[in-house]
């Protein structure tokens, strides 16, 4: 049933929308520049760790990521829920196992939605852009000290990607939460978004920036990738047992 369910997120509408919108937020800064591209031939150079990180801080992808990863199976969620799909899957399986699997087929398109449209960009980055050279305009926070020459800074590219995937994950979690709580699509929908921006206000304000969610794909300001790796998973744990509670008590009563 997860292979089943995975397939069916994948191959979606909301997967489609997440990856074509965060890819139009990533590139949007670029906008004149590809628009001359286009136009004349002739594309301003940059390397290509530049491109990357500029259009991942100078456009909206950082901050409308919680939309994107709810998009392929949080809003399917609900939809089933309520069109009566759900009730009909769990004549067959136990209340849990539907759950589960839902849950983890989710949380890995989630996971999904957030990383294809960075994946894409790292593709095109390196495609049209030069090396990067020791005078590279990315300033490496001690998190990419070690590794920030590694395969001519792909390997810099490949973390956020991975980070990227996590980050979808938890907030995919985090949007089933609410979702089995109302298992409306808007609220699924516009929950999430809200404690995201409440969250990045509240802790930027308390000088605790290193909890903002804002900064756990691009962790340029971390100490430790040990911290953002624990505290995501206490998210997406924690998250995912209230999601169980929640929906196997919701599904009870439908």
């Amino acid at each position: 049933m997860i292979g089943k369910d995975l397939k069916r997120q994948i191959l979606s509408v909301g997967m489609i929308l997440a990856v074509v919108l965060g890819l139009v937020m990533l590139l949007v800064w670029y906008y004149p520049y590809i628009k001359t591209y286009i136009k004349l031939g002739v594309w301003l150079k940059y390397d290509y760790l530049h491109f990357f990180r500029t259009a991942l801080t100078g456009g909206g992808f950082l901050i409308f990521t919680p939309i994107l990863v709810v998009l392929p199976g949080v809003i399917q969620f609900c939809d089933d829920y309520n069109s009566g799909y759900s009730r009909f899957i769990i004549t067959r399986v136990s209340k849990k196992i539907f759950l589960g699997k839902r849950y983890i087929a989710t949380v890995i398109s989630g996971g999904l939605a957030c990383m294809l449209p960075l994946l894409l960009l790292a593709i095109g980055a390196l495609i049209f852009c030069d090396a990067p050279t020791e005078y590279s305009c990315i300033s490496y926070s001690k998190i990419y000290n070690d590794f920030a020459d590694l395969w001519n800074g792909k390997a810099v590219m490949a973390h956020i990607c991975l980070y990227g995937f996590v980050f979808g994950m938890v907030w995919s979690s985090i949007g089933m939460m609410f979702a089995a709580m109302i298992p409306n699509r808007y609220v699924a929908l516009g929950l999430p978004v809200a404690i995201f921006y409440a969250s990045n206000i509240i802790l930027n304000a308390l000088s605790l920036s290193k909890f903002s969610p804002v900064n756990m794909i691009l962790i340029d300001i971390q100490d430790s990738q040990l911290f953002v790796l624990v505290y995501q998973l206490v998210l997406l744990v924690v998250s995912g047992v209230i999601y169980i509670l929640v929906g196997n008590r919701r599904l009870k009563n439908a």
